[in-house]
């Protein structure tokens, strides 16, 4: 909308372009912005005709409430040029077409073929009446596909055709447009003329300075008193944006660091966007568990990115595949590497780096981070990961006192983990799934992960509701089984029961159990047991 105000050329009520001083966003640059200072502006500004298009505003339910929205919002740009209809520059001809056209848009007469080719229309006239070239901007060009891919609409199909008609008969060798701007979040240039340009601003150095605020301005937001007693740099790691790891490049978003200042609320991600139930969605969704799991497990450590199949463009099919997967058709052929491409092109991951046709991407910063791992530490998303295994363990996890118990809890433990299944990343997967396990099945009213103690760090530690305590060690591998068993046994890990009041007067029993993936459980339990 700022490139339209500074593009587009006021007129009278016949068209005719007013005078420089008298446009109505004159004062705005020359007064307050530096770029009146700058050559592009006498060349630039307000000297097009401006054709401006949000697709944020169409109805993406059905494919004929889809034409209805487009038809309102082609019409609603033909009343803003609504002075050609006065022209004396146009013929006869030229404007009893023109008339005929806008009363088949008020009476909803209009066909699917005027529809798509009515902005190339539009140009024409333009041209016509200047005699210059247009300027066309596009916002989210991209939005009605996003949001038919999370409803499931049977017509999406019609709608992608329809815009990847419309796209074309707009920009393919059109000699009335000037240039164009496509605003788009989606990778979507396989719907575009070949001629049309994608330049992703976040992977391109030129282009990403100029978009959100570095974190080196928050120092003078609203003065030095806006960080007194507060942690700047805690706040500006944060922010919800975007970071090009290996290089300076830093794309921030103020309101976040507001959200953490003001509001204290730090999980601020996408939330102005709407994004975030679609995000659950997808982090949750079978085909990428393992690979979102792996991309919080190397935020929180290595922070070198992983890597997955990169699509340079992405055509109309692709998108069609792309809803299958994201719907679970079972026809479908299954494309890890298009669905993660999709998220990271929403914002949820950005790319470390590229090498032909793959790219390495990460999490961008603590606020996505959270909320994934916030999703993967739900109930709901082990349910949906590991399905009936879970329920094995509540038996065994209500009868820790049997002398059997220790054996069977291994079992059921294991099983989460079969080849068939999904086999754990590492021990800190094993760890979190089943202390997921234990929250699930109630029976623990206190759990501590990571508990630190004079000796060593534990892995688990938990209390049940009938004051029964249980320390669990995660080991793989038979020589590590063999140091966890030693570490039990030599640390006097009970000593750590003292700690709480009423103090737990137990005693150690411990339980090992060897296996090609192996699993060392220590458990705790009171004199009673």
């Amino acid at each position: 909308d700022m490139l339209r105000a500074f593009c587009e050329m006021a007129v009278d009520i016949k068209g005719n372009r007013l005078p420089k001083e008298n446009q109505g966003n004159y004062k705005i640059f020359s007064e307050n912005l530096d770029i009146s200072k700058d050559p592009t502006f006498e060349t630039h500004f307000a000297k097009y005709p401006v054709i401006y298009m949000d697709f944020n505003c169409l109805n993406y339910s059905s494919y004929d409430r889809f034409l209805v929205s487009f038809k309102n919002m082609v019409s609603e740009e033909f009343s803003r040029h609504g002075y050609l209809s006065r022209s004396d520059k146009l013929n006869v001809t030229q404007k009893e077409e023109l008339s005929d056209f806008v009363k088949k848009l008020s009476d909803d007469k209009t066909d699917e073929d005027q529809l798509r080719t009515s902005v190339r229309y539009l140009s024409y006239l333009l041209h016509a009446h200047f005699n210059i070239t247009c300027i066309v901007f596009i916002e989210d060009f991209d939005a009605i596909i996003q949001r038919a891919m999370h409803t499931n609409t049977s017509d999406v199909r019609a709608i992608i055709k329809f815009i990847e008609d419309f796209a074309t008969s707009t920009f393919e060798s059109s000699q009335f447009i000037e240039r164009a701007l496509i605003n788009s979040c989606l990778r979507v240039s396989g719907l575009l003329p070949s001629d049309v340009e994608v330049i992703p601003f976040l992977q391109d150095n030129t282009l990403s300075l100029f978009y959100g605020y570095k974190p080196k301005k928050y120092a003078n937001v609203q003065g030095k008193h806006f960080w007194f007693g507060f942690d700047q740099i805690e706040a500006c790691s944060w922010y919800g944006g975007y970071r090009k790891p290996m290089s300076y490049l830093e794309v921030s978003n103020y309101f976040g660091v507001y959200c953490y200042k003001l509001l204290k609320k730090p999980r601020h991600y996408c939330n102005m966007s709407g994004y975030v139930p679609n995000l659950y969605r997808l982090v949750t969704h079978p085909l990428i568990q393992n690979t979102i799991e792996r991309l919080l497990e190397d935020y929180k450590n290595l922070k070198q990115g992983i890597q997955i199949q990169h699509y340079d463009t992405v055509t109309g099919p692709d998108m069609i595949r792309l809803i299958q997967i994201l719907n679970l058709e079972a026809e479908v052929t299954v494309d890890e590497g298009l669905l993660i491409q999709y998220m990271t092109e929403l914002g949820y991951f950005s790319i470390v780096m590229r090498e032909a046709n793959y790219a390495f991407i990460n999490i961008p910063n603590k606020g996505m981070a959270l909320e994934v791992e916030g999703i993967i530490s739900s109930p709901e998303f082990y349910r949906f990961k590991y399905g009936d295994n879970l329920k094995k363990l509540g038996p065994h996890l209500a009868s820790l006192g049997g002398s059997d118990s220790f054996h069977k809890l291994i079992d059921c433990v294991q099983d989460l983990y079969r080849p068939e299944t999904t086999m754990p990343l590492n021990t800190v997967v094993m760890h979190r799934d089943f202390a997921q396990a234990c929250k699930m099945s109630g029976l623990f009213q206190k759990i501590q992960e990571n508990v630190r103690v004079t000796f060593n760090k534990l892995d688990l530690f938990l209390i049940s509701n009938t004051r029964t305590a249980i320390i669990v060690e995660f080991r793989v591998g038979c020589v590590s089984s063999y140091n966890a068993l030693s570490e039990i046994v030599d640390k006097n890990y009970h000593q750590l029961l003292n700690r709480f009041y009423p103090p737990i007067h137990s005693y150690i029993l411990l339980g090992l159990r060897l296996s090609k993936k192996t699993s060392v459980f220590s458990f705790v339990f009171s004199e009673q047991h």
